[in-house]
């Protein structure tokens, strides 16, 4: 009796650790995809090359079918919103924003695509998530959300955003426009109540 339940030991044994291999080797295999599908999409936002697109969304597509992830999710939907296929964009977005609702860089990507598609206080919410996930350091975060709040009239909450954005890029043209955009708009505003 003893023996045979050492064989049936070493037999369960041996099943998981082959069940592990094939696992750390999808493992594996996913990463090489996730990793190759980044360096054309990286490719892409460099040169504006849309075959780099397509051979980005082939990696990431092959790395959900070894071992299916928010970041392989996230690659397709970059993908599809830099394509504007807006409605195979939110369905990737979504599914890792389902995986991970607190990853920063699927909150800046939700982001984008709510802002794309004119939903400024989805948008607002989802850079808020990205900027306070670890995003508060990133210029586009800051100016983005500078933005939405100047197109929802809050002047004093974009000016905060504003400045964080030129601390980040003190060179930045369009930040200092905006900027003096919004001190014209508030001196006309009291001269306007003033009279």
């Amino acid at each position: 009796m003893k023996l045979v339940c050492k064989k049936n030991i070493i037999l369960l044994l041996l099943v998981c650790l082959f069940i592990l291999n094939v696992c750390t080797i999808a493992y594996a295999d996913s990463t090489k995809e996730l990793v190759d599908g980044n360096r054309y999409y990286q490719n892409y936002l460099i040169t504006k090359d849309k075959t780099f697109l397509d051979k980005a969304y082939l990696h990431y597509y092959k790395a959900s079918e070894l071992e299916p992830s928010a970041s392989s999710y996230l690659g397709m939907g970059m993908v599809f919103l830099e394509k504007k296929m807006y409605a195979r964009a939110k369905n990737y977005l979504y599914k890792a924003y389902s995986v991970d609702e607190n990853d920063a860089t699927i909150n800046y990507y939700l982001a984008k695509f709510s802002y794309q598609n004119q939903d400024y206080i989805k948008a607002l919410e989802f850079y808020n998530r990205a900027y306070f996930n670890g995003l508060s350091g990133n210029y586009d975060v800051n100016y983005s959300i500078a933005v939405i709040y100047e197109k929802v009239g809050d002047f004093s909450a974009a000016k905060k955003y504003y400045k964080a954005a030129l601390r980040l890029n003190p060179n930045s043209v369009e930040v200092k426009e905006r900027m003096a955009a919004l001190e014209l708009l508030e001196t006309n505003k009291k001269k306007y109540f003033e009279n």
